[in-house]
């Protein structure tokens, strides 16, 4: 649909219109067909179909489907997707109640457990073991290369783009032990990488046959090519998952500096220069 954004800057010497892009799809949304262009087509090609009618209100010009724009906005409820980069949609909540609770809390321990396991296996003791006698960045290098190559080796479908992108993910997460002295910013990372991308966002994963997860949390869809939706692996083998990467370690780097950075020293020990 084509024109839901707000009005471009009047040339006048007006006020520009105060409504965000947020505004204009909650009104598509949830307001009127005076008011959407959106809610005026949809209400007229589905007229029939729910039982709806154009009205005039008052005794002014404006119309509406009246009582049916209740209708209306149930049908785009179930219906309508808001697309960011044309690549996600979600339409409300998959599961709910008890369901929603129970899957959320299983995949919660499900994923803390593999975040505290991996980083404990590539960024715990072993990184601290080989930087003592090679030096913290080859040992980075060395590990976080084979954390990319077992996830490309060892899972079905996967593509350069989610073997590299894991390897730097690998990468970043040492650079993170580096700043911190310890694992558990790193293992909490990728507890919230994981939950958030599969268990909530209903990401597909290849160890699951390029499907999403049983329950979780959104009604979502990934749609588009895959160098933007990662396609069967994930986000994680979207083209655009490198240069978040990047902001990654920008984002460290300036959280850390100064005197963040010296007092994580002292806790760094022998983990290398």
């Amino acid at each position: 649909y084509i024109g839901i954004s707000p009005s471009a800057p009047p040339s006048n010497g007006k006020l520009p219109s105060r409504q965000s892009l947020n505004h204009r799809i909650r009104y598509h949304m949830r307001g009127n067909a005076e008011g959407s262009t959106l809610r005026l087509s949809l209400g007229c090609v589905l007229e029939e179909q729910l039982g709806i009618q154009l009205r005039r209100v008052g005794s002014g010009k404006r119309l509406t489907f009246a009582s049916g724009e209740e209708r209306l906005s149930e049908w785009l409820e179930e219906n309508a997707r808001v697309a960011w980069l044309g690549g996600w949609s979600a339409a409300g909540l998959a599961e709910s109640g008890g369901e929603l609770v129970r899957f959320a809390v299983l995949w919660a321990l499900a994923f803390l457990l593999v975040g505290v396991n991996e980083e404990v296996l590539f960024r715990g003791y072993t990184l601290l073991t080989l930087a003592r006698g090679i030096g913290f960045w080859p040992a980075a290098l060395a590990l976080s290369t084979l954390f990319g190559m077992l996830h490309y080796f060892t899972k079905p479908m996967e593509t350069w783009a989610d073997g590299l992108s894991t390897g730097l993910l690998g990468l970043f997460l040492c650079y993170t032990v580096r700043l911190t002295g310890d694992i558990w910013l790193a293992a909490g990372f990728h507890f919230g990488w994981n939950f958030l991308a599969m268990a909530v966002f209903g990401g597909p994963n290849t160890g699951n046959d390029g499907k999403p997860l049983t329950g979780h949390l959104l009604a979502s869809s990934f749609h588009g090519p895959p160098w933007l939706t990662g396609g069967p692996m994930g986000p994680e083998a979207s083209l655009l998952v490198f240069p978040l990467i990047a902001a990654l370690f920008a984002a460290c780097a300036w959280r850390f500096r100064g005197g963040l950075a010296t007092a994580a020293a002292a806790r760094r020990g022998a983990c290398g220069r």
